[in-house]
């Protein structure tokens, strides 16, 4: 199809590492499929072309979160200042995968730990004790993990992660106990 063919010249063009294939990555982050603005991103990411930071950090505001997650991480590729302060939004992201992948970017571009800056944000805080009490499996054991490495001795958690240890999942009561004794919130 005309999308998959798109999508390989995307891939060909990072490959390539050729000046001119550059700008048609950049018009490729506004491709009307998902598939070809998240592989354009990730070959701007590829490339750590900092003439591209303005294109990548305008796909972090994507609707797909797929495209959102490339840019986080084609953005702590390519580096710079201008790369960091686009990532600082990330970290309000309705995604969790995005929220991390910003995370780890900015540690990349050492602003912190990817704990320290995630637990920067009130907002993000309170979405992870959200998280812990109401999410999914898999978010409520990445929560438990996040607010214990982002908290160390920080009380106001350990009531939460205590009753997690009861949770339906055995892997999230393991992840609780795990963040408690990290934490050190309840000593």
């Amino acid at each position: 199809s005309r999308v998959e063919e798109r999508v390989r010249g995307a891939r060909r063009l990072g490959r390539l590492r050729a000046r001119r294939g550059r700008a048609a990555l950049r018009r490729a982050v506004f491709d009307p499929s998902p598939d070809v603005r998240r592989v354009a991103v990730g070959s701007l990411g590829m490339l750590r072309d900092r003439r591209s930071i303005e294109s990548v950090a305008r796909a972090l505001r994507d609707g797909d979160y797929a495209v959102r997650l490339a840019a986080a991480r084609a953005l702590g590729a390519i580096g710079s200042n201008a790369a960091r302060d686009a990532l600082l939004p990330v970290l309000e992201d309705p995604s969790l995968p995005v929220r991390t992948a910003g995370a780890l970017s900015l540690e990349r571009l050492g602003v912190g730990r990817p704990e320290q800056v995630v637990w920067r944000t009130r907002e993000r805080r309170r979405r992870l004790l959200d998280q812990l009490e109401t999410g999914a499996v898999p978010l409520r054991r990445q929560a438990a993990l996040l607010l214990a490495e982002a908290a160390e001795g920080d009380p106001p958690i350990g009531p939460a992660l205590l009753v997690r240890l009861d949770d339906s999942d055995p892997d999230v009561a393991a992840a609780a106990a795990r963040a408690i004794g990290w934490s050190g919130v309840l000593e």
